[in-house]
């Protein structure tokens, strides 16, 4: 039942470059492609990057992928790009993966003029200076908010009578905390696991909670999710986005 888990940190530097690990700031982006929009046409505000080169050689070695560069931008309106109806549409939030990573400033709009991004309104970030992520492997408990705890437990939950039960879920909430930054792993949420009744998202993608200069809503979580087959093939067009807050 352990499952591996990359734990993300945030942290100020000065020595980012654009193809690196970060939140906030200048996104990685090719002189000459268009930008991401939302269904209106206005920018996306960027969220965050990931180098697979930067993650855990464990990481790698379960077949997860070694290079390419993967973004998440979302969305400005009110919901943040959150779509209650659809949240697998990519209309206004975006991943987007540069399966090869140029490593030639000149080529890059990161060093054009991107102040426009200033102007985007509803961020979660406090300010939209970057910082650099940190990476480190960890291994987790599904927690009793995920929509599978049942189905792994069940056996064992079943031992014990409905009072012996509730005790032990009470103690797993307690101490199964699934809370920070991370990529795989079992996801945090202030509410509830919105994927039940589905199939297909099964992964944690990403998770960035509200800490180190970021606020989703009232101190909430954000969430990406996608199948473990389409993570392993590096396809990123089928991704559920979802926050919550108290």
């Amino acid at each position: 039942m352990l499952t591996s888990s990359v734990k993300i940190t945030l942290q100020d530097s000065e020595q980012l470059v654009p193809w690196g690990s970060q939140t906030g700031g200048i996104p990685y982006w090719l002189d000459g492609d268009a930008l991401p929009l939302d269904a209106n046409g206005t920018p996306l505000n960027f969220l965050a990057q990931i180098n697979f080169e930067e993650l855990p050689r464990a990481f790698h070695d379960m077949g997860y992928p070694r290079y390419g560069l993967l973004q998440f931008f979302i969305g400005s309106d009110d919901l943040i790009g959150l779509d209650f109806e659809a949240p697998t549409e990519q209309k206004n939030f975006r991943v987007v993966f540069h399966e090869q990573v140029l490593q030639h400033p000149e080529q890059l709009t990161s060093t054009k003029d991107w102040s426009f991004l200033n102007t985007i309104p509803n961020t979660p970030f406090e300010d939209r200076s970057p910082k650099k992520m940190g990476f480190e492997l960890k291994y987790e408990l599904p927690h009793p908010q995920d929509f599978r705890f049942e189905g792994l437990f069940e056996k064992i939950l079943n031992k014990f009578s409905a009072k012996e039960r509730d005790g032990i879920i009470d103690e797993l909430w307690e101490k199964l905390e699934q809370e920070g930054h991370k990529m795989q792993g079992f996801a945090n949420f202030t509410q509830e696991d919105p994927r039940y009744d589905t199939e297909g998202y099964e992964t944690l993608l990403f998770q960035l909670v509200s800490d180190d200069g970021l606020m989703w809503g009232d101190a909430g979580i954000a969430n990406f999710f996608i199948s473990e087959k389409n993570w392993k093939a590096s396809r990123f067009d089928d991704v559920w986005y979802n926050w919550d807050c108290a």
